[in-house]
């Protein structure tokens, strides 16, 4: 717990992503048809100019490299809670920086076992201009590591 109480307030990420088409495209297809693999279907792009739907926004954080950074174990991991607050529709073609900053980080004792917490801001610029915000609380089994303490 020690290590992570140095990352809070620290931005933990920060990358320029760029929208791609076939995104929006797959998301669409993946709610409206889940079921359905023909190929013309799948090729046929009616989507394309749709924005991106707002549930997507919390995911453009780069997972790995934030669960790495922090000594997570990706299946003790569950998201407890999102919000999301989207400004302005995301189409395809936008480039996005997206910074990631570690809010907060606590343990509660449930049963036997204590639960970690973690409190992530995801913010997106487009073009210099906040377009969402976005705060994840990921619960964490077991809490967090307590590697290098006595």
């Amino acid at each position: 717990m020690a290590g992570l109480n140095s990352f809070i307030g620290q931005e933990l990420d920060n990358r320029l992503i760029t929208i791609e088409a076939g995104l929006i495209h797959r998301i669409f297809m993946a709610i409206n048809h889940p079921n359905q693999f023909d190929k013309a279907v799948l090729l046929d792009k009616p989507y394309s100019n749709k924005a991106l739907p707002s549930f997507i926004l919390g995911t453009l954080m780069d997972t790995p490299k934030i669960y790495g950074l922090l000594g997570l174990n990706i299946n003790n991991v569950l998201l407890s809670r999102e919000s999301i607050i989207s400004h302005q529709p995301i189409y395809a073609g936008y480039s996005l920086n997206i910074k990631t900053v570690l809010e907060n980080a606590y343990e509660k004792q449930a049963t036997i076992n204590p639960i970690g917490f973690l409190v992530l801001n995801i913010l997106g610029q487009y073009k210099n201009e906040l377009i969402f915000c976005c705060e994840r609380v990921l619960a964490v089994r077991g809490g967090f590591s307590r590697k290098g303490n006595v």
